[in-house]
């Protein structure tokens, strides 16, 4: 069971996820859904919504996908697959800028060159995860993220950032006189809940006061809003993603009994069924605040500061 909805209220309201560049979105959206999804392309990256809706279906033992993308005349879909390398190869033409008339925002011939910095586009690519463990219509957006080149990723936000809309921000390494997330955290003062995230806590407090003036950025742009009350600041970590360069030069640590470690390879867990990945993503994050806790005590004894992500999954 994915008790996203009910922790924020939500009942048919879209979830929209925002921050900058670089700041672990795909990571954090996949530990609140508890499910490993990432259909980005190395290099490609995210120039449009990803609408990613999760769906109850009885007797569906593994996740079954479904992707659909429209535009310029063109339709490009996936039927109801268990390979997500489908939906992955759908959702890279979707966002790849060498494919310029899929971008509106591109002039008629441009460079691709040119395009890599500036391709931004509104219109959604749609994707459909399916399995009996899905309790709720979960309906997430997942956004670009503001780059410091173009405008057109915060130009679509502002088009999510709505009243009915539940907004969740992602804050990465960036301190906030460098990042574009506290002109976002105005925008979301709109929206009917907010939830904010400090993604890298563990590395932030350990070696920079990042953490403490993004609090206080978001705090100020928050000031006077119906959220000014009851702010919270969700700090998480999740280790390094276990891939090969990591393994080999010995960068990810396994955990141990005693203490959290990086974390696993997912897409392995995931294939024992949706509920034993839920269960074993959930668990590596609960370790893991309760690392910050131990590690940071004095950060989280009180005030706007909370560990991890069990308060809001």
């Amino acid at each position: 069971k994915n008790s996203l909805l009910d922790v924020l209220g939500n009942e048919g309201q879209q979830i929209v996820v925002v921050g900058d560049t670089s700041t672990g979105k795909s990571t954090v959206i996949n530990f609140l859904l508890g499910f490993p999804i990432n259909f980005e392309a190395s290099g490609i990256g995210t120039r449009r919504p990803c609408v990613l809706s999760q769906v109850h279906k009885n007797g569906i033992k593994k996740v079954q996908f479904a992707a659909k993308f429209c535009k310029a005349g063109e339709t490009h879909q996936v039927e109801s697959t268990e390979d997500v390398r489908q939906v992955a190869d759908l959702v890279a033409v979707a966002n790849n800028h060498k494919n310029t008339h899929y971008f509106d925002c591109l002039p008629i011939d441009c460079p691709v060159n040119s395009a890599h910095d500036r391709a931004f586009d509104p219109e959604p690519v749609y994707v459909t995860m399916a399995h009996e463990d899905f309790k709720y219509g979960l309906r997430l957006i997942d956004l670009p993220g503001l780059t410091r080149n173009d405008e057109g990723p915060m130009r679509i936000a502002q088009n999510y950032i709505q009243p009915g809309n539940v907004a969740i921000l992602v804050i990465g390494k960036e301190n906030a006189n460098n990042g574009g997330f506290p002109q976002l955290a105005v925008h979301m003062t709109k929206c009917a809940q907010v939830c904010v995230i400090q993604n890298f806590a563990h590395s932030l407090l350990q070696s920079s006061n990042n953490v403490q003036d993004n609090l206080d950025a978001i705090t100020t742009a928050f000031d006077r809003s119906k959220h000014a009350d009851d702010l919270v600041f969700y700090c998480v970590d999740f280790g390094k993603p276990k891939i090969a360069e990591f393994v080999k030069d010995k960068r990810w640590k396994q955990s141990t009994k005693d203490r959290v470690g990086d974390q696993e390879d997912w897409k392995t867990t995931a294939a024992s069924g949706g509920s034993e990945v839920q269960r074993v993503m959930y668990q590596h994050a609960a370790r893991w605040a309760k690392r910050l806790q131990i590690d940071f005590k004095d950060k989280f004894s009180g005030g706007p500061l909370l560990a991890g992500l069990h308060h809001v999954v």
